[in-house]
């Protein structure tokens, strides 16, 4: 399993921290027999389902295979994703500031 990566300064730390917190810490395990399985799901996602900003909101898959970012897609979707965030905000409560 490898991780794309893009020879960016520091870019294997960055990776190495998102894999820590979001995918292995959460598991409350650190064998290797019971992690290999939950990296061997989230490494295919970290290549060629989550965008990253660093490459302009493509996933490390695609800017390895030379595609281009449709950018004006890209930011409408994003407007698309803010609008929908504002109304779930609105619609929950929070415990906090109510």
């Amino acid at each position: 399993m490898k991780i794309a990566s893009c020879g960016e300064p520091g870019g294997e730390e960055a990776v190495n921290k998102k894999l820590q917190y979001q995918h292995l810490f959460p598991f409350n395990s650190f064998r290797y027999e019971e992690l290999l399985p939950h990296l061997g799901k989230q490494i295919p996602e970290y290549n060629s389902v989550r965008t990253h900003y660093a490459h302009k909101f493509a996933t490390p898959a695609k800017v390895y295979l030379g595609n281009e970012t449709d950018l004006v897609e890209v930011r409408a979707k994003l407007e698309i994703a803010r609008k929908k965030q504002i109304i779930e905000n609105q619609i929950v409560e929070c415990p906090i500031y109510s």
